[in-house]
């Protein structure tokens, strides 16, 4: 699967936009790629596309909305 370059820039217009999490925006950061196209080489430590990173960091924002802190 091929990365998609544009996936952090639509991210940004569509959701970052309108969502606030703690009273802070939440730009999508692609590790050291922040501002480019993320690179589909795999990274040493989990021998996975790089650009999962932006989908694991929308799960994450999302999971701390929906369950409560205890």
């Amino acid at each position: 699967m091929p990365g998609n370059p544009h996936k952090m820039e639509s991210y940004n217009h569509v959701m970052v936009e309108k969502l606030r999490a703690e009273r802070h925006r939440m730009p999508v950061n692609d590790g050291g790629h922040y501002g480019r196209a993320p690179g589909v080489a795999l990274p040493p430590w989990h021998r996975k596309p790089h650009w999962y990173f932006v989908d694991i960091m929308l799960a994450h924002i999302f999971l701390n909305a929906i369950c409560p802190a205890t």
